[in-house]
């Protein structure tokens, strides 16, 4: 994924999008619960999303850097990541 991707993602992640990606061999879904939280799930097995975190937030434009911000996945947060995802998914 390129800085002008990444920059497209985190403007469409503030507005409420939800985000489907690859990395590492593994596909992963990050869905909107509610204003203030997301799901983030390993959906590499299809048909059995397994939860990863949840993630909260004080309001949407938060529960956006909160997700870009928190080390999910080895410990990295999607902003270290970015560059080595294999593909993005924006709903």
């Amino acid at each position: 994924m390129t800085i002008t991707e990444y920059n497209e993602l985190v403007d469409l992640l503030h507005r409420g999008h939800e985000l489907e990606f690859k990395y590492g061999g593994k596909i992963y879904y990050l869905e909107v619960v509610d204003e203030n939280d997301y799901d983030f799930y390993d959906i590499t097995d299809d048909g059995n999303a397994i939860l990863l975190q949840r993630i909260n937030a004080v309001n949407a434009a938060q529960r956006a850097e909160a997700f870009l911000n928190a080390p999910l996945i080895d410990g990295k947060p999607f902003n270290e990541l970015y560059p080595y995802i294999e593909y993005a998914d924006i709903d």
